[in-house]
């Protein structure tokens, strides 16, 4: 279960780093609103899900208290982004 969050989060690593470069390559685009969206919310989609199994994987271990904290906050993330 660590291993699929940390394979989702390295994932998502890629699409925010391609946002960034566009970002900076292309300032007045990023400023007017005409870059696209797709790599920045498959950054995001890929984060929220990586971060559901790093929970459980941290509340069947020996951090119970901030593995319930990340389980918890990942679904109030994931519910207001629906």
């Amino acid at each position: 279960m660590l291993a699929g969050a940390c394979a989702a989060l390295a994932l998502g690593a890629v699409p925010w780093g391609w946002s960034l470069y566009l970002r900076g390559a292309r300032v007045a685009d990023f400023a007017f609103g005409r870059l696209p969206g797709w790599p920045f919310r498959a950054y995001v989609l890929l984060t929220v899900a990586g971060i559901g199994p790093l929970g459980a994987s941290l509340v069947m271990g020996s951090r119970v208290a901030l593995g319930w904290l990340t389980v918890g906050l990942d679904a109030l993330s994931s519910r207001s982004m629906g």
